[in-house]
């Protein structure tokens, strides 16, 4: 069977005889018009427009793609109204790219401004017919005081923070910069990249219109992007669309009454962002794209987002520090019943094979401190999407950790004692840890010693048993994260079992 091999630009073919054949393959005869531009009267300044009857020279650029030199290759001008003017002959070498300015026009008083050049137009008298056809890429054209469309959104104003449920107002500001009427301009109003809204506006030349329309906040806690779109479909021959979108967040607040039933520990959310992936192409001659910078293609990035909040819970009575009745000191104050509760505590941990913290055992009628450690983290805008032109930007703000910190007591009878609002004591009300203890309060005992501490009193008449601790931690970050924690107290004995005669120092007597 035959055989084929393709080399460099031949290709061999070895027939069933066992004779080689070869063809050389050769690019096609052809001439390529790359584009027709108006000569810049300042160099590096292009004129926005030209008024009736103005002249304009035309340059125009073309290239000669095949491996061929060719001289005396024709060119003609298109105006506007279909004559034809000569431009003269070309000589272009095998590749070679040039620039001619054959031709000077007076620009009509006419709607209808389209210049289009060519090379080698077939029929022509002095056609290269060795040239492929179809010529598809012989033609580039130029639009004169062409009319620049522009429908732009100026503006797009919202209320944030919101309460959920909360209906608003939200208005957006547009202007027609296009030198004619619009009839009919669609205007679409998207939620999180979902449209929610849409209508025909028309407008006059150059005129502005403010926009609006009732929106509800959902009723859920929650951050919104909100966005409103010209020309979705684009239809109308906007010059620059980068100017057609505008987006506002608004942030959705709503207390949700918790409970220690119904606790919420973690939570997440989500966010959708807008960036610039790419933008579309325009055309400037009959085969030539170019990247149009003022099309830009936007797309919606969800992102979710996520919270969490622990809390760590201690008691302290100072029971684990050792004392001796027999010889006691102004320092055993805190843990008069040490000489009787840290044995205690021993025996307990026997009984019932695990250790048990004397400093979580007190007598009836003493303090203990309640110290609470609090852990609230979150990823907020750790993930902002990274599009073109710095899309997207992070919304900001911040999520704080816990706003309040409740510690409730109960007693040895399961009876409410009291609730304290605790106090932060140390570390950020943003994300991180943070400690928070019981007040500080003045204390003056009979003997009419003064003290200042943080502690929560027994009464010295509860019977054993356990006094509970319940500690609130109430509505941290954007959902209102809200938990709750118990500790015990063991009450063992009363305060009156540690009386013990000191010595009194000379100085009171």
């Amino acid at each position: 069977s035959p055989e084929m091999v393709i080399a460099e630009s031949h290709l061999l073919i070895t027939d069933g005889q066992g004779i080689m054949h070869a063809y050389k393959a050769e690019e096609p005869i052809n001439f390529k018009a790359v584009s027709l531009e108006p000569v810049e009267q300042v160099p590096g300044e292009a004129k926005a427009g030209y008024e009736g009857g103005e002249e304009v020279q035309l340059q125009f650029t073309v290239e000669n793609t095949s491996p061929v030199d060719y001289r005396n290759i024709p060119i003609v001008l298109t105006e506007p109204d279909g004559t034809t003017i000569p431009g003269g002959t070309i000589d272009l070498a095998a590749g070679e790219r040039k620039t001619v300015v054959p031709w000077t026009v007076e620009v009509p008083p006419s709607d209808s401004l389209l210049y289009q050049a060519t090379i080698n137009p077939e029929g022509h008298p002095q056609e290269i017919t060795a040239e492929v056809k179809p010529r598809i890429d012989n033609t580039a054209e130029v639009e004169l005081n062409k009319k620049s469309h522009d429908i732009e959104v100026v503006s797009l104003s919202v209320e944030t923070p919101t309460d959920a449920g909360k209906v608003q107002n939200i208005e957006a500001v547009i202007v027609n910069n296009t030198g004619s009427e619009l009839p009919e301009v669609v205007v679409q109003w998207q939620e999180d990249s979902q449209v929610i809204r849409e209508e025909k506006v028309s407008f006059a030349v150059g005129e502005t219109k403010t926009l609006s329309f009732a929106w509800r906040a959902p009723d859920r806690e929650d951050i919104i992007n909100l966005a409103v779109l010209v020309d979705p479909a684009e239809l109308l021959p906007d010059t620059n669309r980068a100017n057609n979108f505008k987006e506002q967040y608004i942030t959705v607040r709503k207390q949700v009454q918790r409970s220690c039933t119904e606790p919420l520990e973690r939570a997440s959310w989500d966010v959708t962002y807008n960036i610039i992936e790419g933008y579309n192409k325009k055309r400037v001659s009959y085969t030539e794209w170019v990247t149009d910078y003022n099309n830009p293609i936007w797309k919606p990035v969800t992102v979710t987002y996520n919270e969490a909040l622990s809390v760590e819970v201690k008691v302290n009575t100072k029971q684990g520090i050792a004392t001796d009745p027999k010889n006691p000191k102004e320092s055993d104050r805190e843990s008069r019943g040490s000489w009787a509760i840290i044995p205690y505590a021993e025996e307990l941990s026997k009984k019932l094979g695990r250790r048990v913290d004397p400093n979580e055992i007190t007598r009836a009628g003493y303090g203990f401190e309640v110290t609470v450690v609090t852990d609230y983290q979150n990823d907020w805008e750790t993930k902002v999407p990274e599009g073109l032109e710095d899309t997207a930007q992070p919304i900001g703000g911040t999520f704080n950790g816990p706003k309040q910190v409740f510690a409730e007591f109960y007693d040895t009878n399961n009876r409410f004692v009291t609730a304290v609002e605790m106090e932060r004591v140390s570390g950020s009300k943003g994300t991180g840890k943070a400690t928070w203890k019981l007040p500080e309060k003045k204390y003056t005992f009979q003997d009419r010693t003064t003290v200042f501490e943080r502690k929560h009193y027994t009464s010295p008449d509860i019977k054993d048993g356990d006094y509970t601790v319940l500690v609130r931690v109430e509505y941290a970050g954007k959902n209102g994260l809200y938990t709750c924690k118990q500790k015990v107290v063991k009450i063992w004995g009363s305060m009156y079992d540690d009386f013990y005669t000191a010595p009194v120092p000379r100085n009171r007597r």
